[in-house]
């Protein structure tokens, strides 16, 4: 039946017939090869038609202007020119996200230019800033309505955007993340097990009624079974952690 379907005799009109039925790809005239850019399948998607996603690597100028932020959000400056690494990024509809990632390869900001006006505010653009602590870990994340609030108050987070409004995150001693806490959302804890496999986890609600969902595994690290726990005794993370260093998991009977 398939055969038939696209047999010559009867094909006409079945199927998109296309010129070009493969993409694209320009470089630079680098060791690297860097994309500059990359069109799609189809005559409509080649270089040259404008329709095509390109890439512009560079570094970061003085006017650029990206606020430099230590872990907890202070902030007394912007990044030196010279010392992010920019990628200029614009898909087939002219949307341009511009993307500076410091020395040690982690995200510091994203900006997308948007030209448009939001809930009756002109915006050139919306910026999205990354926070790491000393081992590049992420522990927050400032949306662009809360980064708009904090540049029209001195580059300062207010407590109502910092408890209610931004992404956090907290990792413990071996860099396992304990606890991330979203936007009016209330904090959300883990547990890890010596295996280091996420064994229990509580919301805000659990928390409440000193519940946890918890996750068990068989000697082949394989999930074999999961549902709610009522602990009365470990009513924090940090007790609740102490408690499973010291589990027996390779005990059937437990």
């Amino acid at each position: 039946p398939q055969a038939s379907f696209y047999a010559p005799s009867t094909a006409s009109g079945k199927y998109e017939k296309d010129n070009d039925p493969y993409s694209v790809s320009e470089f630079d005239n680098s060791p690297l090869k860097k994309v500059l850019r990359q069109g799609a399948v189809g005559t409509a998607w080649q270089p040259g038609t404008g329709k095509v996603q390109s890439v512009l690597q560079r570094v970061n100028i003085a006017g650029d202007e990206v606020r430099k932020f230590n872990s907890d959000a202070s902030s007394s400056g912007f990044w030196a020119a010279g010392t992010l690494s920019v990628s200029e990024a614009v898909d087939e509809e002219g949307h341009t996200v511009v993307v500076f990632v410091d020395k040690m390869g982690n995200t510091v900001l994203k900006r997308e230019w948007v030209d448009e006006t939001i809930e009756g505010t002109y915006k050139d653009y919306k910026n999205t800033y990354y926070l790491y602590n000393q081992a590049s870990l992420l522990v927050m994340m400032l949306p662009p309505k809360v980064v708009d609030r904090m540049m029209g108050a001195s580059w300062a987070l207010s407590s109502d955007d910092l408890n209610n409004n931004v992404y956090r995150y907290e990792y413990d001693n071996k860099g396992r993340q304990i606890g991330k806490k979203l936007p009016a959302m209330g904090w959300v804890y883990m547990v890890y097990d010596k295996l280091d496999r996420l064994c229990l986890m509580q919301t805000a609600l659990h928390r409440t009624a000193n519940k946890w969902y918890f996750m068990k595994y068989d000697r082949l690290g394989r999930k074999v079974l999961e549902g709610i726990l009522v602990d009365n005794t470990h009513t924090n993370r940090d007790l609740m952690q102490t408690y499973c260093d010291t589990y027996d998991y390779l005990n059937p009977a437990v």
